[in-house]
């Protein structure tokens, strides 16, 4: 795994945001595998990938390829430590 990479931040998508505030009995995220479900609830915007790696108890590149599931699916966007915007 990158070094540089562990420092990104992943935040949840707006589009989820959004739908969950229309309905709040409705999870606007469907997400079948149990660890990334674990991984997505812990995304708060705040904590980096190393953060969320050690507090998975995982691998880091177990870790990454959760990310990039959720990523894929448009659940989650990464951003830099200064918060802009980062595609990869």
């Amino acid at each position: 795994m990158q070094t540089s990479f562990t420092h990104f931040v992943p935040v949840h998508t707006q589009t989820t945001e959004i739908d969950q505030s229309q309905n709040p009995f409705k999870s606007a995220v469907v997400i079948k595998e149990k660890k990334t479900q674990q991984l997505y609830e812990l995304i708060d915007g705040a904590k980096n990938i190393e953060d969320l790696t050690s507090l998975m108890h995982m691998s880091g590149d177990e870790v990454v390829e959760m990310l990039q599931s959720l990523l894929a699916q448009g659940y989650i966007n990464l951003r830099d430590e200064q918060g802009n915007p980062v595609e990869i």
